[in-house]
């Protein structure tokens, strides 16, 4: 399993910043004529706005993969939920389906949960196509605002997610401008069960995604499916966390 470190955004080592930088140079594909140093800057500063960030490195210390995450606790209808927006979400291919990324992100989230003594969490973020598909087929229901028939406590999270985007929000066509180009995809994901009706979806709300646009999502984390994951390192990595979550819902 790859190596977890956690650092406050607003705290980033120079070292770390031009680490990521470059994981995030060699994973993402940038628009035709966007100066490099300019995209740099304007990471540093994504990041530094974060409140945590976590790079995965392998036994070399080589950073493999990172995700970036801000928080906010919304009252929704009388009730508390803790949003957690997944800011920067990068993985090599040697990155993806280790471990590491669930046990980081999941521990991460229950430390959270635990502070806000909030047990309603929500996960929002930017997503392309092939984020759309994952995400719906692990979290079941997702929101965006370009659907129109979405409950009351969605959307108002959602709204935020778009106040939190800036200039970036385009909200006639409810979508977002990305900072680089959405990967392609790959023939055999089409193949999965549900894939292909998943993406087909995606793409009808969002045509124009190929040309750097997003859909802000947010689902509700699924915590008896979560509860049900049978991988035993992920299990023990959580125990202390959990714990530590249900005591303070419990208060």
């Amino acid at each position: 399993m790859l190596q977890m470190t956690y650092y406050p955004g607003a705290a980033l080592p120079p070292g770390v910043l031009a680490e990521v930088s470059g994981l995030r140079a060699d994973v993402a594909r940038l628009p035709a004529g966007v100066d490099r140093a300019e995209d740099r800057r304007r990471l540093a500063e994504t990041l530094r706005g974060c409140s945590t960030v976590c790079v995965l490195r392998d036994n070399l210390g080589e950073a493999q993969g990172l995700w970036a995450t801000r928080e906010q606790v919304l009252t929704v209808a009388g009730r508390r939920c803790l949003l957690i927006y997944a800011d920067q979400v990068w993985l090599r291919e040697s990155a993806r389906g280790d471990a590491a990324f669930v046990v980081s992100t999941l521990r991460h989230g229950l430390a959270l949960c635990a502070r806000a003594r909030c047990h309603r969490v929500f996960i929002g973020g930017l997503a392309n196509p092939l984020s759309y598909n994952a995400l719906q087929g692990w979290f079941g229901t997702l929101r965006c605002l370009a659907e129109g028939d979405i409950p009351a406590a969605e959307r108002s999270l959602l709204e935020a997610v778009a106040k939190a985007l800036g200039e970036r929000w385009d909200g006639q066509r409810a979508r977002a401008r990305l900072l680089v180009l959405p990967p392609h995809i790959p023939s055999h994901v089409l193949t999965r069960p549900g894939a292909a009706e998943r993406i087909a979806h995606y793409e009808a709300l969002n045509p124009d995604w190929a040309d750097g646009w997003g859909l802000p999502v947010v689902g509700r984390v699924p915590w008896v499916r979560v509860a049900a994951m049978p991988v035993r390192s992920v299990r023990r990595a959580l125990r202390r966390p959990a714990a530590r979550l249900a005591a303070a819902l419990t208060r």
